[in-house]
């Protein structure tokens, strides 16, 4: 929130005396430089007054002696004495309130906030600086009412799932639109083709673009919430945008520097609660051999073997010889060639894990050069973030050089521009998904006995690049090894940014031409070395993404008035949009010469993969508001699209968006405690295009057969007659404010119906084809958001300010295609088998993120049914799991300063919502979880009933038959069996906390700065949830797609402190 300024900036006279004069000028507002219609201007102590029209131009009939006042509602009013002056030319300065606030609009445009019929909320660039994100994103989880943010399981560089008002789309994409100074950038994630993943190269995340530009060049973040804020951006916006606005040049004296230093520190926040008790083996016996099974239960991966109880056991890293009588450990198993392994005492290492991972460390610093003159200004930036992740030889850089540049070339013509080049690069972003790529797989199937400290060494002893050493070399790879050898790094460059012309035509009609581009390289790395469990020979890919698009729009614009009451403003516009996108894949699947990774050392002929898109949407637009008094305001936008992915019948489709606002305190005399009050309402329908080549069959090259090239046609039935997505908004909402504006309460209900999706559903197979494209479904979404603002506190050294922003909503499935019972979005599986599979299904009278998966037969009355042999019976029938969004979210903060120190935390509850937690399945069939200690010695008799009777005469009787622990967590957590690893994804976390010291002025000076402030910033310092293995935030990757609902195997999130260093002279 600005600070309150005191009245004037400057004036202009012009002195010439007359005995009466006609005194003329403009007004306006002197942070934007606008003129401002409506504003009174009258003679003191007279009911001689006239108002500026829509230019902000007045005449008005003076006396020398007369005072002129100056009034506008939101506006510090002003008195001038006319003396001998013939004009005044004003800046009125705001006094700023949270109703009246300006915010950035579609197309760049900047309103008031009280004028508009729709619900908007911004987060100011200072708010972002307090407590750095690397990934912006991540600061909008909890500040804004109707958005969800899900941070990737990678760390620093991953991806963040941002959804606005919930999932409209079957299809999957639901994203917002990125748009920076009004101009549309590319958040998409191409994540790398990962078509085997049971055995080729599993899934990793390296991140996505909306969350790349650095927070010290953000003046503020503007999330349009509904399709009718949107509707001026297009099909793109049809989930709302996400609009940043970048910092732009201030008066200073000379260049400005601006300075600004953060380092956090990263340690792991959530870890499986393991057991310490019983080690590694079968049946309670172990003994290592050769790790391949060649010992006791040493090829095996639960941990049902003995107590640790110190006994001596032959293990991986006990002391043998080799031939030469050299001591070799016992892992070194060519080496050793079968020498007996010197046995050491069998105990627990309870810090094996946590020992593995390392205090992470994320650095930010950022220089900025500031001028500006009469006629304009520059600013100039140069950020760096540095981190070493919490997993070994795991990093992140970026490098971001940001230049912004506006200046008057003449009274008329006005020209701005903004450039951003991005660097960002890593050795190597940690495998997800389920498999040996992944760590956490390996920690949940290792024995608790181990020492994995004595595995940095990860190579056998005289095998170096050639034979790793490990534990278990049957199906786990060395952690180390894993982390150090098969990497997967990536260097993306970017750039992206715009120019605009601004020309004022005459003092009504104005033309504004803009263009921007985002064009980015990602090259991307991946190594497997010699002895990798899923390619023992080793193998190197290269994966490509060259990505460009291109935005250019024209505005011309019209204001007028009707009356000395009224204003209003037409514009027509056109746009163009080109995006093109090229993948290419090559893969050497086998190496002749261990760690040489090119493509002339493969062993076997490469495998290639490519493709390339183009998409271009040609478009026209017009806009138009109204504004009588100040009191009221109608908005009104129409749009077109021609799309190129769509057929020529089908691929012009208009909509349009209307709103309304009504400020009823200035048309109603309400209490006094009620200070201001405003009913909005709006109605939208925007359109939703698709993918490119989704009309027509195509042929595709496999690999060759022999000599000869082999092509296939597509499984999927392309559509010809494919029609846009509809999605018809309507919202409506209040603003309030109590006691001279210090308590602010804004309530919003939406819902938006999404229609003729763009779906593929299952083909008849006398078709030759196993799916096919239609238009069909529809999809509602509905609920409320509740933002609330409070000056608790406000005294001169002290204040205490606090908000709470709450949604409730959900995505209702309305209606399938003619003859569907149900349509699948997507699922998560392990590896390919289709019994180990989370599907999310859609069924009418259902919702987006219902989860269907396999579990227990029960009886009627929902137990448990036991086999005769003591054994739950698992049912490979589909059942409803859950949903895995929230019931609703509440995020609360608050700011208190006291004299130099400001205090800000953040709390983040989500509430409701379940999740499929594969570590909760892994580690509980392993026996490596803390509750897998219940039964060992006395077995387990679950609790459930048996079947004496016959399927179709079932007669129950209590299940009493005992059967051992490994027995029993091995059926009940199978991973064929989802049911039983369902975990609520409730938690409350303490998002961010700051705590600031601005040094007063007297001191900032005797060092010959401007300002100067220090402070302490923390980041998810702890979080309050049922589940005591992981954190129930994270997300998870299947193939190219994100998913959610599945923890799958995610790696531990992170808590971060540190401090900042802001200074400028």
């Amino acid at each position: 929130m600005k600070k309150n300024l005191l009245i004037f900036l400057s004036i202009f006279c012009a002195s010439t005396l007359w005995a009466q004069n006609n005194v003329e000028g403009v007004i306006k507002d002197l942070e934007t430089q606008e003129p401002l219609p409506f504003v009174t201007v009258g003679i003191k102590n007279t009911e001689t007054k006239v108002r500026t029209d829509i230019t902000g131009k007045y005449t008005l009939n003076v006396q020398k002696q007369d005072t002129l006042t100056f009034a506008l509602m939101g506006y510090f009013q002003q008195e001038l004495v006319v003396a001998n002056a013939q004009s005044f030319d004003v800046f009125l300065v705001a006094e700023v309130k949270e109703f009246d606030d300006v915010v950035i609009t579609a197309l760049g445009l900047k309103r008031n906030k009280r004028d508009l019929g729709y619900a908007v909320q911004s987060v100011d660039g200072e708010d972002l600086g307090e407590v750095r994100t690397p990934n912006l994103s991540d600061n909008l989880g909890g500040r804004i009412a109707g958005v969800q943010t899900t941070a990737g399981s990678s760390g620093v560089g991953s991806s963040t799932r941002v959804i606005i008002r919930g999932e409209t789309s079957l299809s999957g994409n639901n994203q917002p639109l990125y748009v920076v100074d009004g101009v549309p950038i590319s958040n998409q994630m191409i994540a790398n083709n990962t078509e085997n993943l049971e055995s080729g190269f599993q899934e990793v995340d390296y991140g996505n673009g909306g969350g790349e530009i650095a927070a010290d060049d953000i003046a503020s973040i503007t999330v349009l919430k509904g399709p009718g804020a949107a509707a001026l951006y297009g099909t793109r916006a049809a989930n709302g945008v996400i609009i940043i606005a970048t910092k732009q040049a201030q008066a200073t004296k000379g260049v400005g520097v601006t300075v600004n230093s953060s380092v956090t520190f990263d340690q792991i926040a959530f870890l499986p609660q393991f057991q310490n008790v019983y080690g590694q083996g079968s049946g309670g016996q172990f003994a290592y051999e050769d790790g391949l099974g060649g010992g006791i239960n040493d090829g095996g991966l639960t941990s049902f073997g003995a107590q640790m109880n110190g006994q001596l056991v032959t293990q991986y890293d006990g002391v043998s010889y080799d031939k030469n009588g050299n001591p070799v450990r016992g892992g070194d198993v060519i080496a050793r060639d079968g020498n007996p392994i010197t046995a050491t005492p069998f105990v627990a290492n309870p810090n094996n894990v946590e020992s593995f991972f390392r205090t992470g460390v994320t650095s930010t610093q950022n220089i900025a050069l500031n001028s500006r003159n009469d006629n304009g200004g520059y600013r100039f930036s140069y950020s760096r973030l540095d981190n070493t992740g919490t997993i070994p030889n795991s990093d992140y850089r970026r490098n971001n050089l940001a230049f912004t540049a506006d200046y008057q070339l003449s009274n008329k013509l006005k020209l701005r521009t903004y450039a951003n080049f991005i660097n960002s690069n890593s050795t190597h972003r940690p495998g997800l998904g389920y498999g040996s790529e992944n760590l956490m797989y390996s920690f949940l199937w290792m024995g608790r006995q181990v020492n994995l400290s004595n595995a940095e060494d990860y190579w056998q002893a005289g095998q170096e690049g050639f034979q790793q050493y490990n534990y278990n070399t049957q199906w786990l790879d060395n952690p180390y090894f894993n982390v150090y050898e098969n990497t997967n790094g990536f260097n993306k460059n970017r750039l992206l940014g715009n120019a605009v012309l601004s020309y004022d035509i005459t003092d009504k009609i104005s033309f504004r031409l803009r263009s921007g581009a985002d064009v980015y390289n990602d090259v991307r790395t991946s190594k497997r070395a010699f002895s990798t469990q899923r390619f023992k020979n080793g193998a190197y890919r290269e994966d490509v993404v060259n990505y460009s698009e291109i935005n250019t729009d024209a505005l011309l614009n019209y204001t007028g008035q009707f009356t000395e009451h009224d204003a209003w403003n037409v514009g027509v516009g056109a746009n163009n949009f080109t995006q093109n996108i090229a993948y290419q894949s090559i893969t050497a699947g086998e190496l002749s010469v261990p760690g040489i990774y090119n493509f002339e050392n493969s062993k076997i002929p490469l495998q290639a993969s490519q493709y390339s898109g183009q998409k271009q949407i040609n478009s026209v637009y017009a806009l138009a508001n109204y504004n009588f008094k100040r009191k009221m305001y109608l908005d009104a936008t129409l749009r077109n699209d021609y799309s190129s992915t769509l057929p020529k019948e089908n691929n012009s489709f208009f909509y349009y968006s209307a709103s309304a606002a009504f400020v009823l305190s200035d048309w109603f005399n309400l209490p006094e405690w009620l200070s201001y009050s405003k009913l909005r309402m709006s109605s939208s329908s925007v359109g939703n295009d698709t993918d490119p080549f989704q009309l027509r069959n195509t042929y595709t090259f496999n690999q060759n057969y022999g000599s000869y090239p082999l092509l296939s046609n597509s499984s999927t039935l392309l559509n010809a007659d494919l029609r846009p997505e509809r999605i018809n908004a309507l919202e409506a909402g209040v603003e309030l404010y109590f006691l001279k504006d210090r308590i602010g309460l804004d309530v919003t209900a939406y819902q938006n119906t999404a229609k003729d999706q763009i779906i593929s559903l299952p083909a008849s197979a006398a078709s030759g084809y196993t799916n096919r494209v239609i238009n069909g479904g529809v999809i509602q979404s509905k609920g409320i958001e509740i933002a609330l603002t409070a000056d608790v506190i406000k005294k001169k050294d002290f204040s205490w300010k606090t908000y709470a922003n709450f949604t409730k909503g959900a995505s209702y499935v309305e209606e399938l295609p003619e003859g569907v019972d149900q349509y699948t979005t997507g699922y998560t599986r392990v590896y390919t088998s289709t019994d180990n599979s989370v599907y999310y299904i859609a069924q009418e009278g259902g919702r987006i993120g219902d989860m269907y998966g396999t579990g227990f037969k029960k009886s009627p009355d929902g137990r448990i049914i036991y086999d005769a042999n003591g054994l739950p019976v698992r049912d490979s029938e589909l059942r409803y799991l859950g949903n895995y969004n929230p019931d609703f979210m509440l995020g609360f903060g608050n700011e208190f300063k006291y004299k130099g120190f400001t205090l800000n935390f953040l709390v983040d509850w989500r509430y409701g919502g379940v999740f499929v937690s594969r570590t909760k399945a892994i580690g509980s069939t392993s026996g490596v979880l803390e509750e897998t200690l219940i039964g060992r010695e006395e077995g387990i008799v679950g609790d459930g009933l048996v079947n004496v009777g016959t399927e179709t005469n079932p007669i129950y009787e209590e299940n009493t038959t005992a059967i051992s622990a490994a027995e029993y967590y091995n059926q009940f957590y199978n991973r064929a069996n989802e049911e039983s690893a369902l975990l609520d994804a409730s938690y409350v976390k303490l998002r961010q906390v700051s705590l600031n010291y601005t040094f007063p002025d007297a001191w900032v000076k005797k060092m010959n700065l401007n300002s100067f402030k220090v402070g302490f910033v923390a980041r998810n310092l702890f979080t309050i949830t049922e589940n005591p293995h992981v954190d129930p935030e994270l997300s998870a990757m299947q193939g190219t797609q994100q998913v959610y609902g599945v923890e799958d195997l995610s790696y531990p999130s992170t808590r971060s402190y540190g401090f900042n260093i802001q200074l400028t002279f």
